[in-house]
């Protein structure tokens, strides 16, 4: 099973810089089956963000997580999120499709990978997460040849997130 990144409720890096400078080229275009997720991400909170052709719930950990509240600035997905946990090192990534709806403005699907590694314990806890949204953009300018547009992500079906660049 691919997993996603390690974080830890202190959000503590657990690699070196190698691991960190590879994460940074951590977004992809591809089927799920291509994808490793072990890298740790460049800096705190920053967790992977994969852009695929279909997003699978099947394919990736979906263990509960709440988003609590959400903010695009810029090119980055901020996630505020919290769950029950805090003695195990916990698993994100943000997996986002590449198809888009065409509608106005255009929509995707997206994905909050969660693995909280058989955490057994009950505390609530938070995370603050970013994710990097380019390789969509350039996804979007690629396809209507446009510099200029605006994304509606769809968040595990219950979130929804405007990204206007």
């Amino acid at each position: 099973m691919t997993r996603p990144i390690r974080r830890n409720s202190t959000s503590r890096p657990l690699f070196s810089s190698t691991a960190l400078a590879l994460a940074a080229t951590a977004v992809v275009i591809s089927c799920v089956e291509d994808i490793s997720l072990n890298p740790r991400p460049p800096e705190e909170g920053t967790i992977p963000t994969y852009l695929v052709v279909t997003v699978d719930s099947a394919d990736w950990p979906t263990d509960p997580v709440d988003i609590n509240n959400s903010l695009v600035r810029g090119d980055t997905l901020a996630l505020d999120v919290g769950y029950s946990g805090g003695c195990r090192i916990h698993l994100y990534a943000f997996v986002v499709s590449a198809a888009f709806q065409e509608t106005n403005p255009v929509q995707t699907v997206a994905l909050l990978s969660h693995d909280e590694n058989d955490d057994e314990c009950d505390a609530v806890t938070q995370d603050s997460l970013r994710a990097d949204l380019s390789a969509l953009k350039t996804k979007y300018q690629e396809s209507y040849q446009t510099e200029r547009g605006e994304i509606v992500i769809h968040i595990d079906g219950a979130w929804a997130v405007r990204y206007v660049f």
